[in-house]
């Protein structure tokens, strides 16, 4: 594994795990007897791991041959449906470059791009609220200005907003299905030059992003032929995977007879421990057994000798023999 990693190859994205090769003990014994089946039944062990692994590189990458063919015709579909509509609003362009700039807002004429920011600035601030933009709820506030032959609109961003914002505006071209310009609210109301420019660019830019559509269809069917020539492609190593997990079942049969014999002399030994182990039980019980203790010591009631007391000479009295 050590080795693998070393090489230093971008191609390869697994390392074959040591740990599917580990010995249980009946096997280890088997190796520490000599028995030539255990090097074989390891070989044959690595052998089917690594096919096994093909085996599942294969069948993750048809899984990803589905997605990739979903992905591919969703965005065809979306690109078709968008063309019609752009293929009409381009001969509509008008320049409004340099000097020739020309814009409507609120039903009065620019010529000047700070004026129509400012004209812009206005209409934001009487026709929009100061916080409405909600995820999914999208609220159409008006057409702002007319540029470039033709007319925008202004929306709460929705899903086009900035992640936390709840001031974005988006700006779109009326009956073009082109992505929204977004601004915050503060940023229109404020009335930079910038945004007259980005609102022109946005509107002489339709003409790329047609193009841009049509390269998309035309890589995401080259895509679709990809996966075509691929999809439902059979493991072309199935024959060797099956032989090789047959081969190790066998050498697992093999294997388990050769250890038997040295399970059954585990057994007798087991047998002689657990006689041994009787005795040394009954040795204990009988260590452990009460016993008469000597004069003067206190033992266990059951254990001590009877006294009797009897009158000695003198009237002397005499305790289990002793004079006192």
């Amino acid at each position: 594994m050590i080795q693998q990693v070393l090489r230093g190859r971008l191609d390869i994205r697994e390392i074959e795990d040591v740990g599917d090769l580990a010995l249980n003990a009946a096997q280890i014994k088997a190796a520490t007897s000599g028995n030539p089946l255990v090097m074989e039944k390891i070989e044959a062990d690595a052998a089917r791991t690594k096919l096994e692994r093909l085996k599942r590189a294969h069948d993750k990458g048809q899984s990803t041959l589905a997605w990739t063919k979903v992905s591919a015709q969703t965005a065809i579909n979306k690109a078709d449906s968008q063309l019609p509509a752009l293929a009409a609003a381009i001969p509509r362009i008008i320049s409004t470059a340099g000097e020739d700039f020309a814009a409507t807002v609120d039903g009065r004429e620019y010529s000047k791009r700070p004026e129509a920011v400012a004209g812009i600035s206005e209409w934001v601030r009487s026709n929009t609220p100061e916080y409405g933009n909600y995820f999914r709820m999208q609220q159409e506030y008006g057409v702002v200005a007319t540029l470039g032959g033709h007319d925008l609109q202004v929306r709460n961003a929705a899903g086009d907003s900035r992640l936390g914002s709840y001031q974005d505006l988006a700006i779109t071209i009326k009956g073009v299905p082109a992505p929204p310009l977004v601004f915050s609210r503060t940023e229109l109301l404020e009335g930079s030059i910038s945004i007259v420019t980005r609102l022109e660019n946005k509107v002489a830019g339709l003409p790329d992003y047609e193009a841009q559509l049509r390269q998309t269809i035309d890589e995401k069917r080259a895509v679709l032929a990809d996966v075509e020539s691929q999809e439902g492609k059979p493991f072309k190593y199935e024959d060797k995977l099956n032989q090789a997990r047959a081969k190790c079942v066998e050498l697992d049969d093999k294997l388990k007879a050769s250890i038997e014999p040295a399970k059954s002399v585990q057994t007798d030994i087991s047998d002689n421990d657990k006689a041994v182990d009787q005795e040394l039980v009954q040795q204990r019980r009988l260590h452990s057994a009460d016993f008469p203790t000597s004069p003067g010591k206190r033992g266990p009631a059951h254990s001590r000798p009877a006294t009797h007391a009897r009158s000695g000479i003198n009237g002397a009295v005499r305790d289990g023999g002793f004079e006192r």
